[in-house]
């Protein structure tokens, strides 16, 4: 196999390989998610200061210090398995549980000199192109990209709370599950920060 034929779009480079008969052979590498698809960005503010991207980058890097609220799919019922050892000895098995429901959106706030900001973020995995049938969202979810991208909404722009409608000063209107939480949320922020978010209108 040679590396001169041409690669596979999903692949970075072919890696030679000595099998234990002496022979050789190359492997696929694949590219990582963001070498294919480019780093995390919220849809409406792709054309940020690279200041700001930075900054959200520091942000999220030290999550524990921020008041932060996952936004999650409703529980499920999984299966785990046990291990006992008792009067019968040991043995092992499986039982059911309801298992918390996993993270797809952000809520974030944080504190950046003497101003409380709140951004948020959710994945749109489930969305599809309407002419391809493709997924719009190329990423996987991390929590590390969703309180990055919710950073950088919070240092980039407002939030417009009127009713049971958010909308940005971008214009981009807030999903219903970040909707539905984020009047709760900033809240919370505001009580324990004491002090108002500078980028939330709620009229």
């Amino acid at each position: 196999m040679s590396t001169e034929m041409q690669l596979a779009e999903n692949v970075k480079y072919m890696k030679p390989i000595t099998l234990p008969n002496g022979d050789t052979i190359e492997i696929p590498i694949k590219k990582t998610p963001y070498e294919m698809y480019g780093p995390p960005l919220p849809s409406g503010l792709e054309l940020l200061d690279s200041s700001v991207t930075e900054k959200a980058e520091k942000i999220a890097a030290n999550a524990a210090s921020h008041v932060i609220r996952y936004i999650r799919r409703p529980p499920e019922v999984a299966v785990r398995k046990v291990k006992v050892d008792d009067d019968d000895g040991p043995r092992e098995y499986k039982e059911a549980y309801v298992a918390k429901g996993h993270p797809f959106g952000v809520l974030l706030a944080f504190k950046e000199g003497d101003k409380l900001y709140v951004g948020w973020s959710q994945h749109n995995q489930t969305v599809l192109d309407e002419d391809t049938g493709e997924r719009l969202e190329k990423l996987p979810f991390t929590r590390q990209d969703a309180l990055k991208v919710a950073a950088m909404r919070a240092l980039a722009d407002d939030i417009v709370v009127k009713g049971k409608l958010a909308m940005s000063s971008t214009g981009t209107v807030l999903p219903d599950r970040v909707t539905k939480e984020l009047v709760s949320f900033v809240e919370r922020a505001e009580r324990y920060y004491k002090m108002d978010a500078v980028n939330v209108f709620i009229k």
